[in-house]
């Protein structure tokens, strides 16, 4: 029975194979932030990435409300011990149930393409996914 608010364990990202979208998107459980022109803030941990956008998981009565408002996704991934801190622009995109869609502005697009390149090169490489603490996941 894990408890969600704690941080004793980090996420583990992977990389699952060639996508039929233009951009490959890396699966995560990152803790994350969304921080919005007004000031408000709302956490949530990311599901999936690329350099597109994020697919953010949150607990909200009313995700609706947050589609077409501007922010900043910040957060942390770590892999095999290098921690890759970010703070991106972007808008909300979509909304369900569970979460929200953030597209990244375009400006942003080489920079986070680079990152999620050179992360799925190192999951590439060692052929399996890998906690962010660089532990095996077995």
């Amino acid at each position: 029975d894990e408890n969600p608010t704690e941080s004793t364990t980090q996420p583990s990202v992977s990389y699952q194979g060639k996508e039929k979208r233009s951009a490959t998107r890396l699966y995560t459980e990152a803790g994350c932030r969304i921080l919005f022109e007004d000031s408000h803030t709302l956490s949530g941990s990311i599901s999936n990435i690329s350099f597109t956008g994020a697919f953010v998981m949150i607990e909200h009565d009313d995700p609706e409300s947050f589609v077409n408002l501007r922010g900043w996704l910040e957060f942390t991934l770590l892999i095999r011990k290098k921690a890759y801190p970010l703070c991106v622009s972007g808008m909300i995109v979509r909304a369900t149930a569970d979460g929200l869609g953030v597209a990244f502005r375009t400006s942003e697009h080489m920079r986070i393409e680079s990152l999620i390149d050179k992360l799925r090169e190192e999951l590439d490489e060692a052929d399996k996914p890998f906690t962010s603490s660089g532990q095996d996941t077995h």
